[in-house]
């Protein structure tokens, strides 16, 4: 029968999984934040937060890691990050650690920067549609065209909020859309084993703090169409800045998981709080967070808006840095 797949037509191969063990998914070189997600190719991954709070840079933090240790390769389809030029200077900015402007002592020289052009040409491609606008069929023909000419490993649109015309165009509700365009994306991440991510923006149902205005972290219902991208994406993660109004120097974020589709491959739902270091461009992993504290290493617990930037780890780095309050992210 068409279609149909039995046990016995793959008894081969559930034996080889029993006998070999489920294998976690690959690692985003975070210690801690592998216990929470991972980067399963195959899968749809989406990552939620208000805009213009870090999610593009820790993405392409968690895809340079990939690249450096793995030698993972991606396309992107980022318009809202155009030109490609600065766009290509963040990514040598995060992978190098040093500046990519001449203004700064730590800057990057004219050598090391046309090797890391090279480095970079080889791991990271940028999609823009100069002439067409934007459809989840045109997006996925150059993601195609991507897999099969540079075998990339993954693929991001950033932000879905890009789409905004053919969604009302061509379907009105927003879930449908959505439904539809998640649908498409699953099929492309198993054809092509490939991990599909998509950057999504909240609704304007956020909560605040009353004393502060700092925002609440998000909910998935926080999301325009929300139900659908926790019904049909794989992993969902929210990209949180909880200190972002009143204090937008505070460059703690915290990474919550509220799905994982697959735990036992994929990790168990939870949070994790990073700081982002300006001068480095880089994301410092500092511990587990619960409610309103963060767990260190050693088991202590300090208040979320106490917490100093100390011994932070990034895959990148050799050593552990020292970062200060007035390395403030954005």
């Amino acid at each position: 029968m068409k279609d149909l797949i039995t046990a016995g037509s793959i008894k081969a191969e559930i034996l080889d999984v029993f006998e070999r063990g489920l294998e976690m998914g690959p690692t985003t070189h975070y210690p801690q934040l592998d216990k929470h997600m991972r980067l399963p190719q195959g899968c749809v991954l989406v990552m939620a937060g208000p805009g213009n709070l870090g999610k593009s840079a820790f993405i392409a933090q968690l895809l340079i890691n990939k690249s450096v240790k793995d030698d993972w390769k991606t396309a992107f389809f980022t318009p809202e990050s155009h030109p490609p030029t600065t766009w290509n200077l963040d990514i040598i900015h995060t992978k190098t650690g040093l500046s990519v402007q001449k203004k700064f002592p730590q800057h990057i020289e004219t050598d090391r920067l046309s090797e890391e052009i090279d480095w970079v040409d080889q791991r990271f491609l940028y999609v823009y549609p100069e002439n067409d606008r934007p459809t989840i069929k045109y997006i996925l023909e150059r993601f195609e065209e991507s897999v099969l000419e540079y075998k990339v490993n993954c693929v991001v649109v950033d932000p879905f909020g890009v789409l905004i015309q053919e969604w009302a165009e061509s379907f009105g509700r927003d879930d449908k859309f959505i439904e539809f365009f998640l649908f498409a994306a699953k099929r492309f991440a198993l054809k092509h084993n490939v991990l599909f991510i998509v950057v999504v923006h909240p609704n304007s149902t956020i909560e605040r703090n009353k004393d502060t205005g700092d925002f609440r972290m998000l909910d998935p219902l926080n999301l325009r169409g929300g139900i659908m991208w926790q019904s049909h994406s794989d992993i969902l993660v929210v990209y949180h800045r909880p200190f972002f109004i009143s204090n937008p120097s505070n460059p703690l974020c915290l990474i919550r998981t509220y799905k994982c589709k697959v735990q036992r491959t994929m990790g168990i739902p939870g949070c994790v709080g990073m700081y982002f270091d300006r001068r480095t461009n880089r994301f410092y992993e500092l511990g587990e967070a619960e409610g309103d504290f963060l767990i260190l290493k050693d088991g202590t617990r300090i208040p979320l808006n106490e917490v100093m930037p100390d011994d932070g780890y990034c895959p990148l780095d050799e050593h552990p840095v020292q970062l200060t309050m007035e390395d403030a992210p954005f």
